[in-house]
């Protein structure tokens, strides 16, 4: 009887966890735009972020760059992963090399608070 127990408790656990991990990469997909950083706005440069995902806890990633002075912009991305027991995004860029995590600091249904793990900085993005 305690073997049932036990893993009747495992797969509520199991399932509960791959929920909040589908939740939360369903709800991040899609096109941000960065709107302030560390809490000042962004107005010398835009940089977008696309999240496509391609199972429920991992995807593809791709940051647009452009510069308010006609500078030519730039694109990059890779691959992310949601570590939900640290509530993150984690990124590896295509150069399978660099690295980052964004860890959530807030979200709703129109903005992503992050905060970079690499260097601390706070990125607001809207969609």
């Amino acid at each position: 009887m305690k073997h049932i127990l036990f893993i009747a408790l495992g797969l509520v656990l199991v399932t509960t966890a791959c929920s909040d991990q589908r939740k939360l990469n369903k709800d991040i997909q899609g096109v941000w735009n960065l709107t302030e950083e560390n809490g000042v706005p962004v107005t010398d440069y835009t940089m977008k972020m696309e999240f496509t995902k391609f199972d429920k806890k991992s995807g593809d990633f791709l940051l647009t760059f452009g510069y308010a002075d006609g500078t030519p912009g730039y694109t990059d991305g890779g691959e992310y992963f949601i570590l939900e027991s640290a509530n993150s995004i984690h990124l590896t860029f295509q150069d399978g090399v660099t690295t980052d995590a964004l860890n959530i600091l807030d979200q709703g249904d129109d903005f992503l608070l992050v905060k970079s793990a690499a260097d601390s900085t706070t990125f607001r993005f809207e969609r």
